[in-house]
């Protein structure tokens, strides 16, 4: 149960390394709204505010159950960095809660509650994100409450405001939190990742924008670190997700002849890069490789870099994967003219039969690039996106349409050959069987080492079950074309022609 120590808000008071206590909510929106007691602040290392009107309407009706059924209601726990430097306690994590109580006890009414909401409306507002979802909250919020007896909203103003001290009549509830303060920015963001109730867990790359903004500190004035999160913020986090999971991660792994596995926030430490002061002559490396010369496999220097890093490979993925497309989606065309041209050539048995593998052939690019074919297909452009991405950071744009028509057919070689192709055969077909192309691009010294790949390719009768007829030939077929300039006859083993 709570203390029943008479205290103000959260105060300075000495505290060891590491302290957890129970407190009252009131005590912490005292410290937001009040400014009493050391004043809360949102670091710029904070994700925006993002609950959506459904959590919080959640967290408001859970709010007044316990507000009837009396006694203590615990919402979780909080955790808070007590910057001595800069006199404030800042909310490492907890934000989403904390400001979405916030939003509660200003639309219960409080005195002069417009200028109040307004500063909420600023507490940890410096993004684009929060402003917009805060103030639709707080209009669903104050809709809710509409429908709520005035009992009901006394009972409620007492479970989020009570504060420790404060006479309680029997069997009214209290709502509370525990408070854990951590006095080292490092210890705190360690617990970071793990103290998650309501609303959206935090991604790997959000903590990794936490670790770097950290280690932007020491080095960086504010502006710097402003001007980083406000182009962070400005990307979907869906994409900046996308990018560690589906490209920069997995790379790194396959490069290393390991085995993909989910990217989570036990992995973020391969993004971490090297600290100020780090005195490994390969550090030294890093820092001469920014912002320019960085390599996907390479690590960086802790801080700035990690943001630019992000930023080139956000580009170079969208400019990989249309060049890919572009390049593969002109060799389908042509493969298209060839079957048209052995109709009109051949009799008309074997026109027909050209001329169905045309059609098969045609509907092959809807099947690649329009979201229609099978996840096998997907898995295996997956790695076709990820080998061109890898070439052009290692050597450019030289002889790109080549080594492009290799990759693609090296990539959809497994599509063809498994009935059904999975992430764990897509681990296998890279690390163990034949060519894994991220070992052979990273360790290369000339492009010509990708150029000149050799890929095997497997015969039509070999080609049965799922998806044969409608994926798996015409994508034999269309590699074919690419290797010889026809679709028809055997071919065991590519020599090398350019695409």
């Amino acid at each position: 149960m709570i203390s029943a120590q008479v205290r103000p808000a959260i105060s300075a008071q000495v505290r060891p390394a590491i302290s957890a206590e129970v407190r009252p909510v009131g005590d912490i929106l005292r410290n937001a709204l009040a400014g009493e007691g050391v004043p809360l602040r949102l670091p710029t290392y904070q994700r925006p505010y993002k609950w959506s009107v459904k959590s919080a309407r959640t967290l408001l009706d859970d709010l007044l159950d316990a507000s009837e059924r009396g006694g203590e209601y615990r919402i979780g726990s909080v955790i808070l960095h007590e910057n001595v430097s800069e006199g404030t306690l800042d909310i490492v994590d907890g934000q989403q809660r904390i400001v979405t109580l916030a939003i509660i006890a200003l639309a219960l009414g409080m005195s002069e509650e417009e200028r109040k909401a307004a500063e909420v409306l600023e507490f940890g507002a410096s993004d684009t994100v929060s402003p917009a979802r805060i103030r639709e909250n707080f209009r669903a919020i104050a809709e809710r409450l509409r429908s709520v007896s005035e009992e009901e909203r006394k009972r409620l103003r007492w479970l989020i405001q009570s504060c420790e001290g404060d006479a309680r009549p029997d069997g009214d509830a209290c709502a509370t939190v525990v408070v854990i303060c951590v006095k080292e920015l490092s210890a705190a963001f360690r617990l970071f990742d793990s103290q998650n109730s309501r609303g959206k867990k935090v991604s790997p790359p959000a903590l990794l924008k936490a670790y770097h903004l950290r280690a932007m500190s020491g080095t960086e004035e504010k502006e710097p670190r402003d001007r980083v999160v406000k182009k962070w913020e400005g990307v979907s986090p869906r994409k900046i997700d996308s990018l560690f999971e589906d490209r920069l991660y997995p790379v790194l792994l396959w490069t290393r002849k390991e085995h993909v596995r989910r990217f989570t926030e036990k992995d973020i430490d391969e993004f971490k890069g090297y600290e100020e002061g780090c005195a490994y002559p390969c550090a030294g490396r890093a820092a001469a490789a920014s912002p320019h010369y960085f390599l996907m496999t390479e690590p960086f220097r802790a801080g700035a870099d990690f943001f630019a890093f992000t930023e080139k490979y956000l580009d170079l993925r969208e400019k990989a994967e249309s060049k890919a497309e572009s390049a593969a989606r002109e060799v389908i065309k042509e493969c298209i003219r060839e079957c048209e041209r052995m109709e009109r050539a051949t009799s008309a048995e074997n026109g027909d039969d050209a001329d169905k593998t045309a059609d098969k052939v045609s509907s092959l690019e809807a099947r690649l690039f329009d979201g229609k074919g099978s996840a096998g297909l997907g898995h295996a452009l997956g790695i076709f996106y990820s080998a061109v991405m890898c070439y052009l950071d290692k050597f450019g744009e030289t002889d790109l349409t080549a080594v492009a028509g290799k990759l693609f057919k090296w990539a959809m070689i497994p599509r063809i050959s498994k009935q059904r192709l999975s992430a764990a055969s897509v681990n296998k077909y890279v690390t163990e069987t034949g060519v894994n192309v991220f070992a052979l691009t990273a360790g290369a010294r000339l492009h010509s080492e990708v150029r000149d790949v050799v890929t095997e390719i497997p015969d039509d009768k070999d080609i049965t079950g799922s998806l044969a007829e409608e994926e798996r030939k015409p994508l034999a077929a269309l590699l074919r074309f690419m290797s010889e300039g026809n679709v028809c006859g055997e071919c065991a083993v590519l020599d090398g022609g350019e695409m």
